[in-house]
């Protein structure tokens, strides 16, 4: 994506594959330094678990219930549908 994004940037043809490499380079950097940051809970059980916000928990009954509604609404007859 970043050779499409600035192909047209791009003055010496013969400097496509030293910038590809630096590119890849620096994209490598970033993912590496990135990865470091998370801490596996596999590495360390000892960490507390996530908690989970009281929006989800809600969100998710909320759409649990409109699923038991909508599988009602089908076996009814259309007439009682209405």
């Amino acid at each position: 994506m970043e050779l499409l994004t600035r192909l047209p940037q791009l003055r010496e043809p013969d400097a496509l594959p030293k910038w590809l490499m630096q590119v890849a380079h620096h994209q490598c950097y970033r993912w590496k330094r990135q990865s470091q940051r998370m801490v596996s809970r596999d590495t360390q059980p000892d960490l507390p678990e996530a908690e989970t916000p009281a929006i989800a928990e809600s969100l998710v009954q909320q759409t649990q219930e409109e699923q038991m509604l909508r599988e009602a609404m089908g076996v009814l007859a259309p007439k009682c549908r209405r």
